[in-house]
């Protein structure tokens, strides 16, 4: 999937409708993304490859393989983040949580927190699924996950992802 070019044909003159000082203090979801694989540089900079929004699960095990989750949230340091798997019929089948002290973080950075991890479920059913984020039990957002049953029989290195 490639992504849509933009092509500015004139300045537009935007009109703030938003107060940009209360919004940055409200508890936020600023990214999830799908990965195949991370590592971090010595500079402490995080790359992510293979982002996707698909999986290919086989279908008579249905379940998936290990699922690289990045997540990053704003303003939610004081109660743990919960990340919960929510099946197509809505109902939750697995998630994690994860909580920062905010005395070991360095006053000098944004207010900000990311984790990255792996999960893996049972898919009972083809179709989206999605994964919320939530804090103090509110939910701050989330990210769909498309899954569709395939029969696997060559999975090479572990790709169920794409054109499988």
């Amino acid at each position: 999937m490639s992504a849509p070019s933009t092509t500015i044909v004139a300045p537009i003159e935007f009109t703030l409708r938003i107060d940009p000082a209360a919004e940055r203090e409200k508890p936020r979801l600023v990214s999830i993304l799908f990965f195949d694989y991370a590592n971090v540089t010595t500079e402490r900079k995080l790359n992510l490859m293979g982002i996707f929004d698909r999986i290919y699960v086989d279908q008579k095990t249905k379940k998936t393989t290990p699922i690289g989750v990045f997540i990053r949230v704003c303003k939610a340091w004081d109660a743990p983040i919960r990340a919960t798997i929510i099946d197509p019929d809505n109902k939750p089948i697995g998630g994690l949580a994860f909580s920062v002290d905010p005395a070991q973080y360095p006053e000098n950075k944004p207010d900000q927190l990311q984790s990255l991890g792996r999960v893996e479920f049972q898919a009972t059913v083809e179709g989206t699924y999605w994964l919320d984020i939530s804090y103090r039990e509110q939910s701050l957002g989330g990210a769909p996950l498309l899954v569709e049953f395939r029969d696997l029989k060559e999975i090479i290195n572990g790709h169920t992802r794409g054109d499988a």
